[in-house]
């Protein structure tokens, strides 16, 4: 025999397996590790990421799912009118005036799951200390479980920022901070 299928179908097969397995542990020991859960969903239409990270990238369930256990900085932004190129500044796009999005992590994990067809994202991470948080100019304590709607946020932390005109809603509780965008 030339090639041996039913060889390389079983050593594949247990790569992948091996792969999956190296994912779940991944995530899990991100998901064990101590301080305050950041959670936010969104939809990801008109934003633009960076990102610089040298940590080993893991993807899973046909790429909508990807963690690292390190990020230099990772930013998500709504892409401004001015940064267009030449040829789509006059074209009809909708106005994000006021509805400004601005996200940056620095110096630890992040798990980004993404639905393609609807193009909504959740980011999850982790931060030692949140430090403050603004609901519609009103600074809020973060000490007491609390649920708010907004239009505008701000939220700070040892190794993030988030700013958003977005309205959404966003919960708090000892250990988690969940935010939903709704636009």
């Amino acid at each position: 025999k030339l090639c041996d299928y039913e060889k390389i179908y079983e050593k594949s097969r247990k790569a992948v397996a091996a792969y999956r397995t190296g994912f779940d542990s991944a995530v899990t020991l991100f998901e064990s590790q101590p301080g305050v859960r950041v959670d936010i969903n969104l939809n990801s239409k008109n934003l633009l990421r960076s990102r610089s990270s040298g940590a080993k990238k893991w993807l899973a369930d046909n790429g909508s799912k990807e963690y690292r256990n390190h990020y230099d900085i990772y930013v998500l932004r709504n892409l401004s009118r001015q940064e267009l190129p030449a040829q789509f500044k006059a074209a009809r796009l909708l106005d994000l005036t006021g509805q400004e999005f601005l996200f940056q992590l620095k110096g630890t994990g992040l798990l980004e799951v993404t639905n393609w067809s609807t193009k909504d994202k959740m980011l999850v991470f982790y931060c030692p200390e949140v430090q403050s948080l603004t609901v519609d100019g009103i600074a809020k304590n973060l000490t007491d479980d609390a649920e708010y709607q907004f239009e505008k946020l701000q939220l700070g932390g040892v190794n993030f920022e988030l700013k958003s005109g977005r309205a959404g809603i966003v919960s708090i509780s000892r250990h988690r901070i969940s935010i939903k965008l709704l636009s």
